[in-house]
């Protein structure tokens, strides 16, 4: 799935996604723990190129992804293009500093968010 502006853009994160993307058993783990705790519509904040995101269109009917790579946000538009459960793709960045006002239209919008492997990446996870 190599993507030549993205490459250009994050070429470790984007590498490092393909390589996740080839752990299926890892991929399965990690979703099935959160499993249970998902309902309604959801949100997948940091969905990068969609390692979890297959398996959320598997099992709900309204979902929302985002990221703040606007490359990784072309590439998941493109994959899930023939989704009919994929309601929004959104550009969301956890550190913008104005993130509260700029994104507060969303705050009660959703039964679900998650972010997996998302938080250690942030510079201030507070």
């Amino acid at each position: 799935m190599k993507n030549a502006a993205a490459k250009n853009l994050d070429k470790v994160g984007l590498d490092t996604l393909e390589t996740i993307s080839k752990a299926e058993k890892f991929n399965q783990w990690m979703y099935s723990t959160i499993r249970p705790f998902i309902k309604g519509s959801v949100l997948e904040l940091g969905c990068g190129i969609g390692n979890i995101t297959d398996f959320l269109i598997k099992d709900f009917s309204e979902i929302t992804l985002s990221d703040y790579n606007p490359e990784y946000c072309n590439i998941i538009r493109e994959k899930y293009k023939f989704q009919n459960n994929i309601k929004e793709i959104l550009q969301i960045d956890l550190q913008d500093p104005l993130f509260i006002e700029k994104y507060k239209v969303y705050k009660h919008s959703f039964d679900t968010i998650i972010l997996l492997n998302v938080i250690e990446h942030l510079k201030d996870d507070n």
